[in-house]
Formats: structure tokens, sequence, C-alpha cells
């Protein structure tokens, strides 16, 4: 596969459950997710192009940025990606802090 879209990841695991309900747990555990979902198609986080990030509480924002500016360029070790973030009124459940869309291209 030379692109893949990868839909909404959130702060659950593979059993459905969620991590903890902090934002950065969260946004490790989504990140994971796409990681997981991008192997399986021969891709890694590296290839990562996009990010469409949506949060759900602009008061994780203090929080979520010293996270992601620490932590994204190891993972993305091609270059961050382009991003947007987005505030949204509510995930579909109230636990969850954030849901990460990503595109992928070798």
């Amino acid at each position: 596969t030379d692109v893949a879209f990868v839909s909404g990841q959130v702060g659950a695991g593979i059993d459905g459950e969620l991590v903890g309900p902090g934002i950065v747990e969260q946004t490790v555990q989504a990140v994971s997710n796409i990681g997981s979902a991008l192997t399986a198609v021969g891709l890694e986080l590296a290839d990562v192009v996009k990010l469409t990030i949506f949060l759900a509480y602009a008061d994780d924002l203090d929080d979520l940025v010293p996270y992601m500016d620490a932590a994204f360029p190891a993972l993305f070790t091609k270059g961050l990606p382009a991003s947007s973030l987005v505030f949204v009124n509510r995930l579909f459940d109230p636990s969850l802090r954030i849901e990460i869309e990503a595109i992928a291209h070798r």
C-alpha cells in the first residue's frame, strides 16, 4: 500500500476499554492505534503526512501541546505531518478527550 487513510482513533485499546481519563494517555493510545493500523498495511508512523485532531475539551490544550512538542518528532521521524486541530462540542462518548485521523504515504 502506498497510501492509507486511517479513520479516527481514540484513547481506547484493542479491547475497547478507555486507557484512562487524561488527555496525554488518550493521545498516546490514539497514536499507537494509528501505528497499528499502518503496520497492518505495511506503513509506519514516519509515513504519516497529515493528521486531523479533534479535541473535545479546550482546557486539554495546555497539556496536549507540550506532549506533542516533546513526543511527535520522535514518532514522526520523516518530519512532522501537516496537521489540523479542531475543537468539537463532544465526541461520541463524553469520556473521550481526543480523536485523531491520519493519512500516510510511502
